[in-house]
């Protein structure tokens, strides 16, 4: 993997330098679609979250984050389909109704990430089922984590399926993701499993920053030549996983 990486980042020094390659098509856009997610998700977004115009507003801000273009691409961010935010404008009174507290309690509740993660997947799921259809399991990874990750770097990371999974198989000979609903054990597992990489990115003197700079190595050291060379940069309508297409 590590072969990998270098291969297609060939001017890479460390994760910090920022004139290289790596900085320019996996870093710049991530760090300003963070501060973007930063900015507009604050606990006084969730303040009357349990209020129809609270709930919609809620909604609204997610919506605009995941499909405003980013000033360092001129595109949309490419961490989430469009396929795993699509519910968000097809979600009836009800269930914006139970989707902004349970955003709110992700961010900004109490316990650990992955107890919030389970919490807010067990809310959501009917939801998901109803508008996708199936067992919609990437979903309910990716969109969580995705801005646990935005907001605490440093802690969180998102958990792409098909990314995640090519990794664990790699590296311990197992998948690692399970065909059910995310929960609280599978975000622990996949916590512990990015932390081991990010030690060895660490004896490797690279200095990986945080989870991003993790997440970005096993993006670029998973793909094979053809995907990677197709998706370096983003792109207004990123491919979806393609881990999900049999389970959703």
């Amino acid at each position: 993997m590590k072969e990998r990486f270098l291969a297609r980042v060939g001017d890479f020094g460390d994760f910090q330098d920022q004139g290289s390659r790596y900085w320019a098509d996996e870093r710049a856009y991530k760090d300003e679609f963070a501060v973007r997610c930063r900015e507009a998700l604050t606990p006084a977004l969730f303040a009357a979250a349990g209020t129809p115009e609270g709930a919609q507003a809620v909604v609204a801000t997610k919506h605009r984050l995941l499909t405003g273009r980013l000033k360092t691409t001129g595109a949309p961010q490419n961490l989430l389909s469009w396929r795993y935010f699509d519910f968000l404008r097809k979600m009836q009174d009800a269930e914006r109704a139970a989707f902004a507290p349970a955003l709110g309690d992700l961010l900004f509740g109490q316990g650990a990430s992955a107890e919030r993660v389970g919490r807010f997947v067990r809310v959501m799921w009917p939801s998901w089922q109803r508008v996708q259809g199936g067992n919609p399991y990437a979903l309910s990874r990716n969109f969580p984590t995705l801005f646990l990750m935005m907001l605490d770097p440093t802690h969180d990371v998102a958990v792409r399926s098909d990314m995640f999974g090519a990794a664990a198989r790699e590296l311990l000979g197992d998948w690692l993701l399970r065909y059910a609903p995310f929960d609280a054990l599978q975000y622990q597992a996949v916590l512990d499993f990015a932390r081991a990489v990010r030690r060895h990115l660490e004896a490797w003197t690279w200095r990986p920053r945080d989870m991003i700079d993790v997440h970005s190595f096993l993006w670029v050291a998973t793909r094979d030549d053809s995907v990677y060379a197709r998706q370096a940069k983003p792109a207004s309508t990123p491919a979806d996983d393609p881990a999900t297409s049999s389970e959703d």
